[in-house]
């Protein structure tokens, strides 16, 4: 009920328990679902392990907080809003949010074999799922590097990896807060449908030490289109 009330919407959970493992003892839980205010089910949790120790108590962290087999609905609405795991993203203010600060303030977030799957209301289309997607998210001070793998739909392609490595500023009293951010964006498709010209052209680039570019490779925008 506590957890209901803070994210204002239903929460589900089957069952609880504490594991020792010496110093970095974990709680676990079991059976975590999310309800939107429809009645779907938003976000399946089969298990979350939150690691803790005395110096992440101290800060008022975890050590690491470990999901497996997530399942989050993403959802855009007929009115064109954006739900994800039941919360309305529109509804959200401008300014980061206590949650945003929380999460990339925890040392380490793994989600491992999770679902995704995508539904837009305002297109005649079958939702987009991508499969077996692993997470994780990695804070330290001022820097956060995030990596995704996941299996799109098989006419779409290969396993994808993105990857980003980020710092906000020195003085930033949010860490949750995107804006001021600056960092870089790797992305690795196992296999290219269309636009291989783009590919052939970044192949040519000169590369030195580690196989890094001499010279920034800029992508100016980059537009993603579900097709029919």
């Amino acid at each position: 009920e506590q957890a209901s009330r803070s994210l204002r919407i239903g929460v589900r959970i089957d069952s609880m328990e504490a594991i020792s493992n010496g110093l970095i003892p974990s709680i676990a839980l079991h059976g975590v679902q999310l309800i939107d205010k429809d009645g779907r089910v938003a976000l399946v949790l089969p298990t979350v392990s939150a690691a803790i120790s005395p110096r992440s108590l101290a800060a008022g962290r975890l050590e690491q907080l470990y999901v497996e087999g997530a399942a989050l609905d993403i959802r855009r609405a007929k009115d064109r809003s954006i739900w994800i795991a039941g919360l309305q993203l529109s509804a959200l203010d401008d300014a980061p949010d206590a949650a945003s600060d929380w999460l990339f303030s925890q040392p380490e977030v793994a989600i491992r074999h999770g679902q995704v799957r995508w539904t837009d209301e305002t297109r005649n289309t079958a939702p987009l799922e991508l499969s077996d997607v692993d997470f994780v998210l990695r804070n330290r001070h001022f820097s956060h590097a995030l990596r995704l793998d996941a299996n799109p739909p098989a006419h779409w392609g290969e396993r994808f990896t993105i990857q980003g490595n980020f710092r906000h500023p020195l003085l930033a009293l949010h860490p949750g807060d995107f804006d001021g951010w600056s960092g870089q964006v790797y992305a690795l498709f196992g296999q290219v449908v269309k636009g291989l010209e783009v590919v052939d052209a970044m192949q040519k680039v000169a590369t030195g030490s580690g196989d890094r570019p001499k010279t920034d490779v800029v992508i100016n925008s980059v537009t993603i289109t579900v097709a029919d």
